[in-house]
């Protein structure tokens, strides 16, 4: 920790309901402000946490802040760590990396973000230690409360509903957009049949995929690759260079048109390659790709990242073949947990995985100043503009 940072805060764990205990040795706990230069180094921390956690999230990986750290300054990037004191050590309990930002949103009044990135990162929730959740929660956001070089107002950008009851009764939630993202969950592992699955899962579908997988392969050589490594670098350029086909490069929102963003996902890549936290999946036709998905992964759950395809083959829907490819491959290593990583405006009947993860663009109001009132009406306001749009286009 720099000594610019906060002092650590000292809390003694709150009293939890019932429905998440606390573990009897949880004792004091520790909650500190970690540089960003040194968070890079964390992936051990990182990955223990990751296991212990109920609900895992890659993007907090130190690779992931890392590339953040090449376009966000250093001052800007607010990361938390919680410690349980224990005799002999500490534990890492708790996790959660946050942006300082001032917007239009926010009447230029400071706020804290997560996701650090949200246009690339779906996932926006802290690690917290499963059985002490609540404390975890509680502490994390006691920090802030309580550190004034902070803003008092965090604006998550996707945060599970199963959270709500673990927040504090004193901060104020409020939302204006909930949704639901498709997942894949309940899966015993290799000795369930992936095809057995994949029909329960899609349905009446299921037999129209299977035709348009054999239609492609009467095209030429189809095979499924995953690759990781340093074969996973190369791939992201075969994933740029796809997307920039479609209708994304066509709209200029793709990695090509955004050489920022093109080297943020390759910094990213970079770093998740090196502790192999990343997977890029491809369906390819004789030798060249038709669909390619980059996949991060954390403690057991997979998360679509960034997915392309060929619209030239747009027919036989290589974009769910590549889905449902995903899932066999998951299925086969033992790791069911897949979170499709798609966003509000995708509806989840259009994705293959039954299972369903309800979300929440939020604001907690940890203090309840004049600046996280005008904060929250800010929020309000963009979001009431959003839905009469939509009223209009329809």
């Amino acid at each position: 920790m720099s000594l610019a940072d906060p002092a650590p805060l000292i809390l003694a764990p709150a009293q939890p309901r019932a429905s998440v205990p606390v573990a009897a040795d949880s004792g004091a706990m520790l909650v500190s402000r970690i540089a960003a230069a040194d968070y890079v180094t964390w992936n051990a921390p990182f990955e223990a946490l990751s296991k212990t956690s109920a609900a895992p999230n890659p993007f907090l990986s130190p690779a992931v802040v890392a590339g953040v750290r090449a376009f966000v300054p250093d001052n800007d990037l607010i990361i938390l760590a919680a410690h349980a004191l224990q005799e002999g050590g500490r534990r890492c309990v708790g996790l959660w990396c946050l942006r300082r930002i001032r917007e239009i949103w926010t009447f230029g009044l400071p706020a804290l973000q997560a996701p650090l990135i949200p246009d690339f990162e779906p996932l926006s929730h802290p690690l917290l230690a499963t059985g002490c959740e609540r404390v975890v929660l509680a502490a994390l956001l006691g920090f802030i409360a309580r550190e004034p070089s902070l803003p008092g107002v965090v604006l998550v950008h996707s945060l599970p509903a199963a959270m709500f009851p673990l927040l504090p009764t004193h901060v104020s939630l409020s939302f204006n957009e909930r949704w639901q993202r498709a997942v894949l969950s309940g899966a015993g592992g290799p000795q369930d049949n992936a095809e057995q699955v994949l029909r329960a899962a899609m349905g009446s579908s299921y037999k129209k995929r299977q035709a348009q997988e054999r239609a492609l392969a009467r095209l030429g050589e189809v095979y499924h690759a995953t690759l990781r490594g340093q074969e996973a670098l190369a791939a992201v350029e075969a994933f740029i260079a796809l997307e920039a086909r479609g209708w994304k490069g066509r709209k200029g929102s793709a990695l090509a048109n955004n050489p920022h963003d093109a080297a943020y996902v390759r910094h990213v890549v970079r770093g998740l390659a090196q502790d192999d936290r990343i997977a890029v999946d491809m369906i390819c036709l004789d030798g060249e790709p038709v669909a390619i998905g980059l996949l991060q992964e954390a403690a057991g759950l997979t998360v679509f990242w960034k997915t392309a395809f060929d619209e030239r083959h747009a027919r036989h829907s290589p974009g769910v073949l590549l889905d449902m490819a995903v899932t066999r491959r998951l299925l086969a290593e033992g790791r069911p947990a897949l979170d499709s990583g798609m966003m509000e405006f995708t509806d989840p009947d259009g994705q293959i995985w039954p299972g369903r993860l309800d979300l929440c663009r939020a604001a907690l109001d940890i203090r309840h100043d004049l600046c996280g009132r005008v904060l929250r009406a800010g929020k309000e306001a963009r979001f009431a503009l959003r839905r009469l749009k939509a009223r209009f286009a329809r």
